[in-house]
C-alpha cells in the first residue's frame, strides 16, 4: 500500500514533536536518579515516556511504509518491527520498575528490574546497528539523508549498549528525529 502525502506530513510533524519530548524526559529521568524517591516526577516521566512511545511507533511504521512503497525496500521490515516490539517491552519493563520500587521487594525482583532494562538496551542497540547497516543497502539516498540517518542509528545503538555514552543519547535522538522529519517532508514533496 502506498504512503500518502498526508501521512508523510503527519509523520514529519510527529518526528519534530518527539524530538521536543526527548530532552524533558531525559532531564526528569536524570533528576529521579539524582534525587532518589522524588516521586513527584514519576507521573510526568511516565506520561512523557508513553507519549514518546506512541510517537515512536507511528514514526517507524511510517518509515517502514515509506521504504516499502516509495523505494520497494523490504529488507529492513523485520528490524523495524523488532525495534518497535523491543521498545514496547522496554517501556513496559521501565513502567513496572518504577511502579514496584520498594524496599520490601525481594532481592530477585530488585535484581531483575535493574538488569532487564540494561539487557533490553543492549538488544535495542544491536538491532539499531544492524538496521542501520541494512538500510545502507538502499539503492537510493533517502532524499540525501541516508548516510546521516544510518550513522546516527549506529551512534544510537552504541549509546544504548554502553552506560558511559548513554548521556549522549538524547542529543543523538533529537538529531535523528529531526533528520527523520526532513525525510518525511522531502518524501511528501516528491509525491505529485
Amino acid at each position: 500500500m502506498a504512503i500518502t502525502k498526508e501521512r508523510l506530513h503527519v509523520a514529519g510533524w510527529l518526528s519534530i514533536i518527539n524530538s521536543a519530548v526527548i530532552f524533558p524526559s531525559f532531564v526528569i529521568a536524570l533528576l529521579r536518579i539524582v534525587i532518589q524517591r522524588f516521586t513527584q516526577l514519576q507521573v510526568p516521566l511516565l506520561i512523557l515516556s508513553f507519549i514518546s512511545l506512541g510517537l515512536f511507533i507511528y514514526i517507524f511504521l511510517s518509515l517502514r511504509r515509506l521504504l516499502n512503497s516509495r523505494f520497494n525496500f523490504h529488507h529492513a521490515d523485520v528490524y523495524i518491527s523488532a525495534l518497535i516490539w523491543i521498545t514496547i517491552i522496554s517501556s513496559i519493563i521501565g513502567l513496572l520498575s518504577s511502579l514496584i520500587e520498594s524496599e520490601l521487594l525481594p532481592a530477585v525482583v530488585s535484581v531483575l528490574t535493574g538488569i532487564l532494562p540494561v539487557l533490553t538496551g543492549i538488544l535495542l542497540g544491536i538491532i539499531c546497528i544492524v538496521f542501520a547497516i541494512r538500510i545502507l543497502r538502499l539503492s537510493e539516498d533517502l532524499f540525501g539523508l541516508l548516510r546521516p540517518f544510518s550513522y546516527l542509528l549506529i551512534a544510537r545503538g552504541v549509546c544504548l549498549m554502553t552506560v558511559i555514552l548513554g548521556v549522549l543519547l538524547p542529543i543523538i535522538e533529537v538529531i535523528l528525529y529531526i533528520i527523520l522529519a526532513m525525510v518525511f517532508f522531502r518524501a511528501a514533496e516528491a509525491i505529485t
